[in-house]
């Protein structure tokens, strides 16, 4: 039991850094007036930050967390096909 747990403390640690990475970042707070006039795309892509997105490594030890926006606007995908959909996001966005 005890290995387990630590399976989980690691994966809790490492799940909270990814998400507050990707979200509490000077850049993407927007203010109120000005984000209530995005689409919803805007806003998801707005109020996330991606890193390292095509990054196989950071893909799999963030469990697909480093390609945010993406996954914001299309939360139904699954991670493992973020990566080979973000160019075509990018290009978009």
């Amino acid at each position: 039991i005890c290995v387990q747990m630590s399976i989980y403390s690691v994966s809790s640690y490492l799940f909270c850094f990814f998400t507050q990475v990707s979200h509490l970042q000077e850049e993407c707070f927007i203010e109120g007036d000005k984000i209530e006039k995005l689409s919803f795309a805007k806003r998801q892509v707005s109020t996330s930050m991606d890193f390292a997105a095509d990054s196989a490594f950071w893909g799999h030890i963030s469990g697909g967390l480093n390609t945010q926006a993406i996954h914001h606007c299309f939360p139904s995908v699954s991670a493992m096909h973020l990566r080979a959909l973000y160019p075509r996001f990018r290009k978009v966005c």
